[in-house]
This record gives C-alpha cells, sequence and structure tokens, in this order.
C-alpha cells in the first residue's frame, strides 16, 4: 500500500539520518582533548548507536529486496540467516550492552560521590567494557534456539 512504502521510506531516512548524527558525533569526540571516562562511555554509545542504526537500515534494505521465499530461494536462507543473525541477535545485544554501560558510569559516579576510592580503582574501565560486552552478548544466545530456518 502506498502508506506502507512511505512508512518505511521515512524508517530508512531516520536511520541515515541516525548513522550520520552518529558518525558526526564520533568524529567530534575523537577530536576532543578530554579522553575521560565519560568520553568513552559516549564514545561506545555512539559507536553501537551506528552500528545499531546501520544493521536495521541493511536489513530493511535486504528485507524490501527478497522478504519472502518467491526470489531466490537461496537469497531467501541469507535473508533468514541475516534475519536470526542481525536482526534479532545483535541489534537485541548492543542496546543491553548501552545499558550495562549506563549502569557502569552510574555506579562510578556513585563511588566517586562516596568517596570509595579502593573500590573506584578496581573497576578498570577496559575491562569492565569487555565484561558487559560478553554478558550483553551472552544474555542473547538464546536467540538462536529460538527460530529455525524452513523452506515455506
Amino acid at each position: 500500500t502506498p502508506y506502507s512504502n512511505r512508512f518505511e521510506t521515512a524508517i530508512k531516512i531516520l536511520r541515515i539520518l541516525s548513522i550520520l548524527i552518529s558518525l558526526i558525533n564520533i568524529i567530534v569526540l575523537f577530536r576532543l582533548r578530554s579522553k575521560n571516562q565519560t568520553y568513552k562511555f559516549l564514545i561506545i554509545i555512539s559507536i553501537t548507536d551506528m552500528l545499531y542504526a546501520a544493521l536495521l537500515l541493511f536489513y530493511s534494505v535486504f528485507f524490501s529486496l527478497c522478504g519472502s521465499a518467491e526470489c531466490n530461494p537461496s537469497l531467501y536462507y541469507v535473508y533468514l540467516l541475516f534475519y536470526i543473525i542481525f536482526s534479532e541477535y545483535i541489534t537485541s545485544c548492543l542496546p543491553l550492552f548501552n545499558i550495562l554501560m549506563e549502569g557502569y558510569l552510574t555506579v562510578k559516579r556513585i563511588l566517586i560521590i562516596s568517596n570509595l576510592s579502593s573500590l573506584k580503582k578496581c573497576l578498570n574501565f577496559k575491562f569492565v567494557c569487555s565484561i558487559l560486552f560478553i554478558i550483553s552478548f551472552i544474555a542473547y544466545l538464546p536467540v538462536f534456539f529460538i527460530y529455525t530456518i524452513e523452506p515455506t
């Protein structure tokens, strides 16, 4: 229908804008002289937001090209694999990672306010970031067991 086509086009434009805005944020943040925890957090959030929007844009373009088994059957299996891995799994992991990073930054701020410097030193940014990344990707592993790829 014409309405759904306009809606899909608007969504694609919003995703492109999101990618561009995230890219601008990344460029601006890389040029900053201050490299504190907030800076690192904003860089990571901008990168994950850009990846999220890019994956969804790619998915919507791919879906518009081949969203049914009526197109090339082998391409349809690629579409289903892409849907499970990127659209369901990774696009769920990235927002969870952002939420966990926000929680980490909040804990760091609370430790600064409460003057618990010994505990604050234990929370190395790179280590915690790696652990949160792994947790966010492990948390959504059951997605692979929910879906099955079957010919239609």
